[in-house]
């Protein structure tokens, strides 16, 4: 794969954000032998997806919400699906549950009831990320020129080999 410019433009931009964009993935992302030239933002971004909780309508149920204006009202959770509880001012994974069913209430709300019952600890502003969906990672033999930011930006709790 090659993302840059092509060279009779005379651009030295290929894009005005990340090149690739990877969230709420699951399995396995192999990105191999490719050339990354003028990115305006992160050449590979892969990251999971924090969704804000809301409210706790009872002990074993959570309401969430999609934050950015961008990433919202996609199918973030299935019943079996285990769930990070996540402590917004440290990132630090506090609980952990499975989840029973999932209702949208509307494109970025979501009310997730657990198969548990949730614990009188969630402090405002914390947030859930579906454990289940995160990635393990393979980046490796790339070429990466004039990309402003950080190249490659991975946050995944699985294995990352580059």
């Amino acid at each position: 794969m090659i993302m840059a410019p092509r060279p009779e433009t005379g651009r030295t931009v290929a894009a005005f954000a990340d090149f690739l964009h990877i969230s709420g993935c699951r399995g396995k992302v192999a990105i191999l032998n490719s050339h990354f030239e003028g990115a305006h933002d992160d050449a590979i971004n892969v990251h999971g997806t924090h969704l804000r909780i809301i409210d706790q309508p009872a002990p074993n149920q959570v309401l969430v919400r999609f934050m950015h204006g961008q990433s919202y009202g996609f199918d973030a959770f299935f019943p079996g699906d285990v769930i990070d509880f996540v402590r917004s001012s440290s990132l630090t994974v506090y609980a952990r549950y499975t989840v029973k069913t999932v209702d949208f209430i509307n494109p970025r709300e979501i009310l997730l009831t657990l198969e548990q019952t949730v614990e009188d600890y969630i402090e405002t502003g914390d947030v859930i990320e579906n454990e289940t969906w995160t990635p393990e990672v393979e980046i490796r033999n790339n070429y990466f020129a004039r990309v402003p930011t950080c190249g490659i930006l991975v946050s995944t709790r699985r294995e990352v080999r580059t």
